[in-house]
């Protein structure tokens, strides 16, 4: 390539520079060169070996995350269920104050507190269960979506084209 091609490829690099040639190069690390996939030296194979090692950790951690989601959506459910109990337990006891005789202040007061305190705990599991919703089927939805897509299918795509393409470049050598 000219000069002008030259600079424009090295324009389109991922930045640093393997100072250690002993140390396992992390990606910030790697430099990868448009122009030295042509030459395919062996820096440039170490190089994609190393952003291959980091896209499958990614894989890893995304399907840990995804597992300690599921994890926490079915525990919290667990909770809600729990929670749904204690609640029914407290509004059987705000029916049973005040039906024998004449009800107290003191007996209408306790009473008026159980409701409010009931009340509360069902606000409350309702906003936790709608976080419990959203959490399983937006954010995991969205990991699940990104894995898939990038770590996956559009990376063995790519990996699948350069392995050819590498072929047929030692195929006509």
């Amino acid at each position: 390539p000219d000069g002008t091609v030259r600079k424009m490829l090295r324009g389109a690099t991922v930045h640093g520079t393997n100072r250690d040639r002993n140390a396992v190069p992390s990606p910030e690390d790697t430099r990868l060169e448009f122009e030295d996939c042509w030459l395919d030296p062996p820096r440039f194979r170490k190089a994609i070996n190393t952003y291959e090692k980091e896209l499958e950790g990614t894989h890893k951690a995304l399907k840990n995350i995804i597992k300690h989601i599921d994890e926490m959506v079915s525990k919290g459910n667990e909770f809600v269920a729990s929670q749904e109990k204690v609640n029914g337990s407290i509004r059987q006891i705000e029916k049973n104050i005040g039906q024998i005789g004449t009800m107290t202040s003191d007996e209408r007061e306790l009473k008026e507190s159980i409701s409010s305190f009931a009340n509360k705990l069902d606000d409350f599991k309702d906003g936790f269960s709608n976080v419990l919703t959203q959490i399983d089927t937006t954010i995991k939805k969205q990991l699940k979506q990104f894995d898939e897509t990038e770590c996956r299918n559009n990376f063995k795509e790519q990996r699948k084209q350069f392995i050819e393409s590498s072929k047929k470049y030692y195929s006509s050598m």
